[in-house]
């Protein structure tokens, strides 16, 4: 009886894992498109881009945003700001009261700053660069980008004890941990 009652439990363990495995994954995301991007619109302080998805949608933990957009702003000559974000703006935003963003008025020109930001239009990825020795601070062409109403993926290398600061708004102290953490950004 014993042995009758453990098989049955190791069953249950291997099935409750199986349908946890197929609700959370509907498809690969290895076989997401990425993005492509049109409509680049260059300022003296950064850009603005539209994102498409690229291909058919992979719906790999929810449903593929179609369209995102791109606003990139060089805030002060040592902050880059990365935004990318659903072009219909349906998803949810941290309030400017709790994480308030630089006055845009005090932006510097994409030449003043000691950073660099360039991109591949399709698939889209981005790169950002240290001006004074082309240090690669962040590279996202390893991977596509996933952008679904459940999940989020942006990948990059880093290197051996980076210093990474302020990668979504978050509370955590202000120097990111790199290893083997997980964070979460609510969207």
């Amino acid at each position: 009886m014993l042995s009758s009652l453990t098989a049955g439990l190791a069953f249950a363990s291997v099935a409750s894992a199986a349908a946890i495995s197929l609700r959370q994954a509907t498809g690969s995301v290895e076989a997401c498109p990425g993005y492509s991007a049109t409509n680049v619109q260059t300022s003296s302080t950064g850009l603005t881009a539209d994102l498409s998805l690229a291909g058919s949608a992979c719906d790999a933990y929810g449903t593929d945003i179609k369209d995102l957009k791109l606003v990139v702003n060089h805030d002060s000559a040592k902050r880059l700001h990365v935004k990318i974000e659903d072009a219909a703006k349906t998803a949810y935003q941290v309030p400017q009261s709790v994480f308030p963003t630089p006055d845009s008025s005090k932006s510097v020109s994409s030449k003043d700053s000691e950073l660099e930001f360039s991109h591949v239009e399709s698939p889209f990825s981005f790169k950002v660069t240290r001006r004074s020795n082309g240090e690669v601070l962040f590279d996202t062409s390893a991977a596509a980008l996933v952008f679904e109403d459940q999940y989020l993926r942006l990948r990059t290398s880093l290197p051996e004890d980076p210093n990474l600061y302020g990668l979504g708004e978050h509370s955590d102290s202000f120097r990111l941990n790199t290893t083997d953490y997980t964070r979460t950004l609510w969207s």
